[in-house]
């Protein structure tokens, strides 16, 4: 990289590429061999370590069928954020204060991370996918695009998510959704809990306080706080009343209004 004035406190390890465009707050260390692409800006106290690659473009072949950005897109990592080695976060990404990104992470295009999020090693974020705020993605899950994750969940280990309930013919370009149009994450509520190596199909809906047992095979709506388990997923009970209490308590602490439980007066 070539010379460039440092805020203060900052440092930049060796054999790095940081575009002459990028802004890079205070007291921010970048690791050896850290490539930073245009239109990204790094706020104060950000941690990006070895090799991480920041605000690459996707480059399209005849293999995708998708539209993606053709120019650069601003791209934030916000204050006191860390960004684990060999991490690759895409162009037009919004990561917020205080998340935790360990090894390599890989954010695609349009996603946006709420302020202390913590993804485990190599989870993957698909295009346009959303992450509430002290949500926590263990190692090796994949969220798929236009996926909706609400604050404080708990997504464990191996967790797969779909968007594509007509992959069968769309793979070949055959089937009723074409290209961008119609393909919908899970809508994951606030306070879920999803055990390891759970799937979740396309479009399914998991309520606020609802818990997915561990290998589950979810393909259709979870009613709020209830628990399901199995292959389909069924109703195995609701979550019990004390836990509700203490989850609806810290929930009004975070000014979060969450749904009430089915059949519930209030």
């Amino acid at each position: 990289m070539t010379s460039r004035e440092l805020r203060f406190g900052t440092s930049i390890g060796n054999y790095c590429t940081i575009d002459p465009s990028a802004e890079i707050g205070q007291d921010v260390v970048i690791g050896n061999r850290v490539t930073v692409f245009p239109e990204v800006r790094i706020g104060n106290g950000a941690r990006i370590l070895d090799g991480a690659i920041i605000g690459r473009l996707t480059y399209r072949t005849p293999a995708v069928s998708r539209v993606t950005p053709s120019n650069f897109q601003p791209t934030l990592i916000g204050e006191g954020s860390v960004i684990g080695c060999n991490s690759v976060i895409y162009t037009g990404v919004e990561i917020g204060a205080q998340c935790l990104l360990a090894d390599g992470v890989s954010i695609r295009e349009g996603s946006r991370l709420a302020a202390e999020v913590l993804l485990g090693r190599y989870v993957t974020l698909n295009y346009s996918a959303q992450i509430g705020a002290r949500t926590r993605i263990m190692d090796y899950t994949h969220i798929t695009g236009n996926a909706v994750v609400g604050d404080d969940c708990f997504i464990s280990i191996q967790v797969g998510t779909a968007n594509d309930n007509d992959v069968y013919l769309n793979r070949f370009g055959l089937g009723k959704q074409q290209a961008d149009l119609a393909l919908a994450g899970p809508r994951i509520g606030h306070y879920v809990v999803i055990g390891t190596g759970a799937s979740i199909n396309p479009g399914v809906e998991i309520g606020d306080g609802a818990l997915v047992g561990a290998g589950a095979l979810v393909t259709r709506h979870v009613a709020p706080w209830t628990i399901v388990m199995g292959a389909p997923a069924r109703f195995v009970s609701t979550i019990p009343a004390e836990s509700h209490a203490l989850i609806s308590a810290r929930a009004r602490l975070h000014g979060q209004h969450l749904s009430a439980p089915v059949g519930s007066e209030s």
